[in-house]
């Protein structure tokens, strides 16, 4: 790095109404009934995750729905602390391939979700 020119390597979420697209049944139990516009909590993919496990900890979720997403959530957790040491470790090909195991991860959530309605 530069004296003043900083390189980082980060993932971020771009549109946060595509995540609530893809998994809207992940993201009501994530963030409840609040609204995307106009509030300042950040609602992207990496944010869902550490919401939903709040949720499932420490949330008032019916105990099926508790039962049925703790692996996954685990495993989505576990996926996303690798997201995260591949970025403070340069590594953005790994990095990369991470953002995919995240995403179809959260897939199969959502249907578990689903099929549990």
């Amino acid at each position: 790095m530069g004296r003043v020119l900083q390189v980082r390597v980060m993932a971020y979420t771009f549109s946060e109404k595509e995540v609530e697209d893809a998994w809207s049944g992940l993201f009501s139990i994530a963030f409840g009934k609040e609204k995307l516009s106009g509030n300042a909590r950040v609602k992207g993919v990496l944010e869902l995750i550490d919401a939903l496990h709040d949720q499932i900890r420490f949330g008032e979720l019916d105990k099926k729905i508790v039962e049925a997403l703790t692996p996954g959530v685990d495993k989505v957790l576990s996926i996303k602390k690798e997201l995260e040491q591949a970025l403070a470790d340069w590594q953005p090909q790994k990095a990369n391939e991470l953002t995919f195991a995240l995403e179809d991860e959260l897939d199969e959530l959502e249907k578990i979700f689903v099929a549990l309605k």
